[in-house]
């Protein structure tokens, strides 16, 4: 690696004095994450009791590491996708930082029943981590007797740079009478531009369906077909929630507790990087939540035919005096390998002072079939194991430093030739002065090895350390953030890379809008001489043209770098326009307008020039 860069990032954190930046791990690589994104329910709290039939639904999610990747996050209630009746704000306006904090918020257009109403949150991160997260909360009130009709249809025109019109609709017919209730929701799209096999033609517009879920309910009992959902909610097994069949739901309670019971059947999608595979999938999944602190389920699942992959688990967590314990066991089979094992995750957590202590346990034995195994472990063979240490310390009122490590490894009866060991690193440090200057530093590192090879042995380094901090003065906000990290691979050492990253940001706000002037810089540099010098400005103002809608925004920007790769040096300016304009009118229509123009030239061997262009308006009725 080159030493000057290190020098001048040394440099630039002792002489950190310009007020500007973004967040806190911009930089982090995905390789290096392991954690997976946070989701908090504000509005209503879990198992609270409402009065209304409408209340606002509000939820955070929250991503330290590599950031949340946006087109997987998904909202649901009462197993029906809500995603966009919501409105989704990211908290960075200016386009030029990953994704770390995205508020959900939610008003039913249609009263909701008496009864207890279930919320399930789907995200992934950049790294590929995946959170589930599923809440219950009960109305009170009951709306009339009745019919009632909902639904969201969304009519893009784009003219750049592909002519084409898509059309998007959602629709729910509901029916309500005294204690029993029908449901009909029906999703798909139209669209002039070939995309796929549609289920209809006419003309030169295809018609896709597609969701849909019929849905009867009786008081406390349930039965749903069509796209449903049936999450398992476990640290062992990672597979879709949303089941293509149906789900039979009963729930009752009593003085020993509330009981939940889901049978279902159909086809559920695992993700394996780049990889989905589609599986049979059916099985039974029950909850017992105790009156004192305990909560117990169980859950039986086969996925395929009967030749196919069967599990059957019990998890619970228990609060012993201030003691949080969870766990969960699985037993699992495959009848292709004719092989069976079990696998287990531990989890407690203890407040002791200032300080929060964990400690993570993770097992999968040498023949439990991996197939639905968390990707963050390593799967060579052999079985697998992993132990996290986590540790959240209080300094005072103004000081908190998180810290974990994750040490795992795999062949645990040694069967194989290689073995292959991880360790993951994340240190986090908070700090508020008396000028009520927010400093944060973070850092993340991953260590691969694997030992044993025919050939030779392998070994992977990546770090990541980022500076921040923040001030708020005069109603205007500055931020900056100083960001190095660096890969080194020694089986492909051409490969490794050292990086500098700058962002930053200073937010003014006026009577009717906020403008954000920001910068970034970034300086990559390649083991095989292939290196990056880029650099933007930005000026972005941002307002609220509705309070029902989300904040619309127009920026300019200016981007030039200097990329050299064997021997090739290639330079590009780049001018251009962003512009996303959201408008409500007549209660419960809105306007989208999205307009992006750029200029740009290169010049490497020969010079050259063009200008890119996007153009669409979308216009989004919800009743």
């Amino acid at each position: 690696m080159q030493k000057p860069l290190r020098l001048m990032f040394i440099f630039l954190v002792i002489l950190f004095i310009v007020p500007n930046g973004i967040r806190a791990e911009e930089a982090v690589n995905p390789a290096s994450d392991i954690i997976p994104p946070e989701v908090i329910l504000i509005s209503p709290q879990p198992d609270s009791v409402v009065e209304t039939n409408t209340p606002l639904i509000e939820i955070m999610i929250s991503d330290s590491g590599s950031g949340i990747k946006l087109d997987t996050v998904r909202f649901y209630l009462d197993d029906i996708n809500r995603t966009d009746h919501a409105i989704i704000e990211d908290s960075d306006v200016t386009g030029q930082a990953e994704t770390h904090e995205l508020k959900i918020s939610y008003l039913p257009s249609q009263p909701l029943p008496r009864g207890v109403r279930r919320i399930l949150v789907i995200v992934r991160d950049r790294a590929d981590n995946l959170t589930e997260q599923e809440w219950n909360f009960e109305v009170k009130g009951r709306p009339d007797s009745g019919f009632q009709v909902s639904g969201v249809n969304t009519l893009r025109v784009e003219q750049y740079p592909i002519s084409k019109i898509l059309d998007y609709f959602e629709f729910t017919l509901q029916g309500q009478m005294t204690d029993t209730r029908i449901r009909l929701n029906l999703e798909g799209h139209f669209t002039d531009y070939p995309s796929g096999t549609a289920d209809y033609s006419y003309k030169n517009y295809n018609f896709f369906k597609d969701r849909y879920m019929m849905g009867l309910n009786y008081r406390d009992t349930e039965l749903l077909f069509g796209y449903v959902f049936a999450p398992i909610n476990s640290e062992l097994i990672q597979i879709g929630s949303e089941v293509k069949g149906g789900v039979l739901n009963q729930s009752f309670s009593n003085k020993t507790g509330r009981y939940d019971l889901s049978l279902f059947t159909g086809e559920a999608a695992h993700s394996a990087g780049l990889r989905i595979d589609v599986y049979d999938y059916s099985g039974f999944i029950s909850r017992w939540d105790a009156p004192f602190e305990m909560q117990l389920s169980s859950f039986y699942l086969q996925l395929g035919d009967d030749h196919g992959y069967r599990y059957s688990g019990i998890k619970g967590n228990k609060v012993f005096s201030r003691l949080l314990t969870q766990f969960e066991a699985v037993h699992g089979s495959s009848d292709i390998t004719e092989s069976s094992g079990n696998a287990l995750s531990f989890r407690m957590d203890y407040p002791l002072g200032p300080v929060d202590l964990g400690f993570d346990y993770q097992l999968l034995q040498p023949d439990y079939p991996s197939v639905l195994a968390p990707s963050s472990l390593p799967l060579g063979g052999g079985g697998t194991q992993r132990y996290i240490l986590r540790g959240n310390i209080r300094l005072g009122s103004k000081q908190r430093l998180r810290i974990q490590g994750a040490f795992s490894e795999d062949n645990l009866d040694s069967v194989f030739v290689q073995t292959n060991y991880r360790q993951n690193y994340h240190l986090d440090y908070s700090l508020r002065t008396d000028a009520d200057l927010d400093w944060n530093l973070s850092y993340y590192g991953d260590r691969r090895q694997r030992k044993g090879g025919l050939v030779h042995d392998y070994s992977e380094r990546n770090d990541s350390l980022t500076l921040s901090f923040h001030k708020d003065f005069f109603a205007s906000t500055l931020r900056s953030s100083l960001s190095w990290g660096e890969n080194i691979y020694s089986y492909k050492p051409d490969q490794s890379s050292e990086r500098f990253r700058y962002l930053g940001s200073w937010t003014i706000p006026y009577t009717k809008f906020n403008l954000t002037p920001s910068v970034q810089w970034l300086v990559e540099n390649k083991a095989n001489n292939a290196d990056l010098d880029s650099k933007e400005v930005r000026l972005t103002a941002d307002f609220y043209l509705s309070p029902r809608v989300g904040r619309s925004k127009v920026a300019i920007f200016h981007y030039v770098s200097d990329e050299t790769s064997h021997g090739r040096e290639v330079e590009k300016n780049i001018t251009g326009l962003e512009t996303a304009i959201y408008w409500s009118f007549c209660d419960h229509s809105t306007l989208s307008f999205v307009y992006n123009h750029s200029l740009w030239d290169k010049e490497d061997n020969k010079s050259s020039s063009g200008n890119d262009c996007t153009l669409w308006l979308e216009w989004k009725m919800i009743f």
